[in-house]
């Protein structure tokens, strides 16, 4: 566990899938958020899967999605408060585009390391 300031910064990558808690999240209602990343999902870039208003709520989320993303879910909702997925919403007048269903098999997208 890498520290940020005094809030921990978490993370996880076992070759298929990335796992990230991070703390201080830009406008977002809460102060940390968990983040996965997979090549079945959104072409592999991240998704914030939970948020959290304590580090002991962040630790545990953080490690109840590394089990989780063991036995890969049939899809993924991104949850994000912040204001940029707020306003995607707002343009788009529904959510429906933060669900993210498994693809199986070959990728269709190109997958770069953030």
């Amino acid at each position: 566990m890498a520290m940020l300031g005094i809030l921990p910064k978490v993370a996880f990558h076992d070759g298929d899938f990335r796992i990230s808690t991070i703390s201080d999240v830009p406008d977002s209602e809460h102060s940390f958020e968990t983040a996965v990343a997979h090549r079945e999902y959104y072409g592999g870039k991240w998704i914030c899967v939970e948020e959290y208003d304590t580090v002991e709520q962040a630790l545990a989320g953080h490690e109840k999605w590394v089990e989780t993303m063991k036995n890969l879910p049939d899809q993924i909702i991104d949850i994000s408060t912040s204001e940029e997925f707020k306003s995607k919403d707002e343009v788009r007048g529904h959510s429906n585009w933060r669900v993210h269903p498994r693809h199986r098999g070959k990728r269709k997208y190109n997958v770069c390391a953030a």
